[in-house]
């Protein structure tokens, strides 16, 4: 269990398995914010070159990188998560956009869409 001070909910990591990544996925396109270390890091993980890593995995958005979206089965999905397991593909150099959920400053102020979303996330 993950306690983090100031928010109203604990986090059970083992809960993950069975949600398959809920949320990495969505009825809209997503903004997964990603930092030049990141893509770097990324892309080593993948063994691509940067340009090549972020021709097929990112897009620019108001001078930011983001990790793209797929459609799949009429819902929006990261590109790094499995169809077939549910389970993040580059979940060892994840972006901290990843590794901080569910502890976002927007789940203080709006607990209810986190507990709507997120079968691992409890009422303290």
């Amino acid at each position: 269990m993950t306690l983090n001070n100031g928010f109203e909910f604990v986090f059970e990591p083992g809960a993950c398995e069975e949600c398959k990544g809920k949320c990495c996925k969505g009825e809209k396109r997503s903004y997964l914010w990603i930092n030049e270390d990141e893509t770097e890091a990324l892309s080593r993980y993948l063994n691509m070159n940067i340009d090549d890593f972020k021709k097929q995995y990112l897009y620019l958005f108001e001078k930011r990188w983001s990790v793209k979206d797929i459609k799949v089965n009429g819902m929006y999905q990261c590109v790094f998560l499995s169809g077939e397991t549910g389970k993040c593909e580059v979940y060892d150099v994840r972006p901290k956009q990843c590794r901080t959920y569910p502890f976002w400053k927007r789940f203080k102020k709006y607990p209810k869409e986190l507990f709507d979303e997120c079968i691992a996330v409890k009422k303290k």
